[in-house]
């Protein structure tokens, strides 16, 4: 194609004089509302396409044209838009920094005069190849579909069992939601090979399945999963026997029972607690639940996005039919809170392994990847200066440890991701983003320094997934608390370009917390995890949490150590820090404070508890080391020094101190715990530090309420002896 072969278009807006009298009188009623120059580049559009319009742009090239150039610029960017399928809009600005990767549109001269005859054909060139490329990628993805699934992903209409519409269209009346939060968890349900755990939940009914095809899962999100699945199992079964071959394809869907009882509650919008997400132990399980929620997260995803797009079809078909109410007030549907940056980075990696819109054969599908490994990953050349001193140590440290820390340790982070039929867009603005993954630090922070209605992007969240609880407790559950509580699912402060005529009733009634999902997993629990899914855990699908009897871990202590465990009266929990200090400072303190020996470690669960007793004894004026998350590298160095060379007898350590440090210390003769770790393993770590001793003792302090800490360390069936025993002083050794 030449630029001589384009037609002249006549600039008086008229229709041509070929078409019939109805033709033109239906053109001239559909064309009414429009101006002159929009009725001109629609029908440029309609006859010679949107890549010929900018060609004829280009070649005129006067300062006349300046707005008809940039009326067809938009003209392509709104088929581009609906060429790939995507149900949100974006600015402009937004598409030039999301785009599907080609290089982006070169602004056209504002000044007068035309371009060269050079110029002419290197834009020809360029359209005419971009023009080429759009068709051979959507001829791949529709080929790719066609070999995967094998079905018409065109139209999406949820059916009357899916979970996705019994869900989000169920009305709730005002009683109906005032009873929610009173529901307890009553049932219980076993799960095969899974001996020692068992689900508590409401008694709300669930369907369950035998294969994901009766889940009502997106068939081109299904095959992606099998293929994923497939990969997994055949890695798994080299060298293995036929049978042993067969036996793993036989529930391929699903790595174990146990993730598939998660699927099943997750399927159906409940919300979930897991609580045997052990880091430490392996991170099979902790990729195992991980899955088992992006699946759910992506096909949630998916569907509302296909939905919009059917009902925006029909509307379109038929304008008179009323507005169906399938959107909400912006358009960000998950949140996912995360600890740290590698952690993010991970779970975002296996989230574009899992989607379906990312193909092999185009690179450009996931778009921003290079600046994600920039900022979530750690810098090769960064690494090489570390010294071999520090490497070093870092090997000595436990496995958990490593694995938590070693990478991007970074807490204050937030991104927000988005979805099309044909590509993954990263680091989009939040308004225009489906998935914002986020550290609870970022959006306190972002909440506090904005103004007004900067957090409106949450106003709509549907899911909310909180992984690695435990780190965030350790972090500052606070942060977490606030986030969920807060500023989730809030009245917008401003529109945002929302439609109101199609928002759901829900959002309006502001009754979107009852229709929020909420899963939450972590490798242990307590009161303050226990009170916020109590509190925020709404969804009128019911509740389940997975509860595991715990094994303990005084097998995992090496020295012969003599454990003497206290129990302390307690008549109440709103008394037991005084009643837990009270008792120490009788019992106890005389025989710490006057101690010659020295070497004593006082482990502290919290903060409070480090500055009630860092306050107390310094009144005492005892011989004593301080550590906490809060101290200072110097000071840390001097206080390891003076107490492994006896020139203090006491040190005071916080549960936090060791999380972020793991320190190997030194000098430790006896360990105190005036409250225990919620880690369970940190007490066996604690402990194997104890050296140049013949009889290591270690002392504990504990009341009933102190019933969730106390089954990690010992186990539930030794923990129940220890509360319901008449004596209040026991022995292990």
């Amino acid at each position: 194609m030449s630029h001589e072969t384009l037609h002249k278009p006549r600039g008086d807006g008229k229709i041509d004089a070929g078409r019939s009298w109805k033709n033109q009188k239906r053109k001239r009623r559909k064309n009414s509302g429009l101006d002159g120059e929009e009725r001109r580049v629609r029908r440029l559009v309609k006859q010679e396409g949107a890549y010929e319009v900018l060609l004829r742009s280009f070649v005129d090239g006067s300062g006349a044209q300046d707005e008809e150039n940039r009326a067809a610029r938009e003209a392509l960017k709104r088929r581009r838009r609906e060429e790939e399928g995507d149900s949100g809009g974006e600015t402009e600005e937004d598409e030039a920094q999301v785009d599907d990767g080609r290089e982006p549109e070169r602004e056209l001269s504002d000044g007068g005069g035309t371009g060269t005859e050079q110029q002419m054909h290197a834009q020809e060139d360029r359209m005419n190849k971009n023009a080429s490329e759009d068709d051979e990628e959507e001829n791949e993805v529709k080929k790719g579909e066609a070999e995967t699934s094998g079905l018409d992903e065109e139209v999406f209409v949820p059916g009357q069992n899916d979970p996705f519409r019994t869900h989000l269209e169920r009305e709730l009346h005002d009683l109906a939601s005032k009873s929610l939060a009173e529901r307890k968890m009553t049932k219980t349900a076993d799960v095969a090979g899974e001996p020692n755990g068992m689900w508590q939940e409401t008694s709300e009914n669930y369907p369950t399945f035998l294969s994901l095809e009766e889940a009502s899962i997106r068939p081109r999100l299904l095959n992606r999963w099998r293929s994923q699945r497939e990969a997994v199992i055949s890695r798994e079964t080299i060298g293995k026997s036929t049978a042993e071959k067969q036996k793993a394809r036989k529930n391929q869907d699903f790595e174990s029972p146990f993730q598939k009882s998660v699927f099943e509650r997750v399927n159906c919008y409940r919300d979930v607690l897991i609580t045997n997400h052990r880091l430490e132990e392996s991170t099979k399980e902790s990729n195992c639940i991980r899955d088992v929620y992006l699946l759910h997260v992506l096909n949630h995803i998916l569907k509302t996005s296909d939905f919009i797009r059917k009902n925006n079809q029909s509307m379109e078909e038929n304008p008179q039919q009323e507005p169906p109410r399938d959107q909400g007030f912006t358009r960000p549907k998950v949140l996912i809170l995360v600890p740290l940056r590698h952690s993010a980075l991970a779970l975002i990696n296996r989230m574009i392994e899992l989607a379906p819109s990312v193909t092999k054969n185009r690179q450009d599908s996931v778009t921003n990847r290079d600046k994600l490994s920039r900022e979530y990953a750690l810098d090769p050349e960064d690494e090489e200066l570390v010294p071999v001193r520090v490497k070093n140590a870092r090997k000595a440290k436990p496995i958990e440890y490593q694995q938590l820390f070693g990478g991007n340790s970074d807490d204050a982070f937030r991104m927000g991701i988005k979805f099309t039929k044909k590509s993954v867009k990263l680091f989009v603005d939040f308004y225009a983003a489906d998935i914002i993954v986020a550290s609870p630090l970022s959006l306190i922070t972002q909440n506090a320094e904005g103004n007004a209605g900067v957090m409106d992007y949450l106003s709509s969240i549907e899911i909310v997934v909180v992984d690695q609880a435990d780190v965030l407790y350790l972090q500052n559950w606070q942060h977490a608390e606030n986030v969920l509580l807060n500023m989730v699912n809030n009245l917008p402060a401003e529109q945002h370009g929302s439609d109101f005529t199609r928002i759901r009733e829900w959002y309006l009634n502001s009754q979107a917390s009852q229709y929020r999902q909420l899963i939450m997993a972590t490798s242990f629990t307590n009161a303050e995890m226990n009170a916020l899914f109590n509190r925020a855990a709404q969804s009128h699908a019911g509740r389940s949490k997975w509860k595991v009897s715990a094994i303990g871990v005084l097998n995992r202590v090496i020295l012969r150590a003599q454990q003497v465990y206290e129990r302390f009266p307690c008549p109440a929990i709103q008394s037991m820090d005084d009643k837990r200090f009270e008792f120490f400072c009788k019992q106890y303190w005389p025989n710490l404070k006057n101690t010659v020996r020295g070497g004593v470690l006082i482990f502290v669960r919290t903060y409070f508890e480090f500055v009630r007793l860092r306050n107390f004894m310094r009144s005492e004026a005892a011989s004593l080391v301080l550590l906490s998350e809060y101290s200072k590298r110097s000071d840390i160095s001097r206080g390891r020094s003076n107490f492994f060379h006896g020139n203090k007898h006491l040190m005071l350590y916080s549960e936090r101190a060791h999380f972020y440090y793991r320190f190997s210390l030194r000098g430790v003769h006896e360990v105190f715990f005036y409250s225990l770790p919620e880690q369970g393993h940190y007490y066996s770590e604690l402990l194997n530090m104890i050296e140049g001793t013949d009889a290591p003792v270690c002392m504990v302090l504990y009341c009933k309420y102190d019933i969730l800490q106390l089954e990690r360390v010992v186990g539930t069936k030794r923990a129940k002896r220890l509360l319901d025993a008449k004596s209040s002083t026991f022995m292990f050794q």
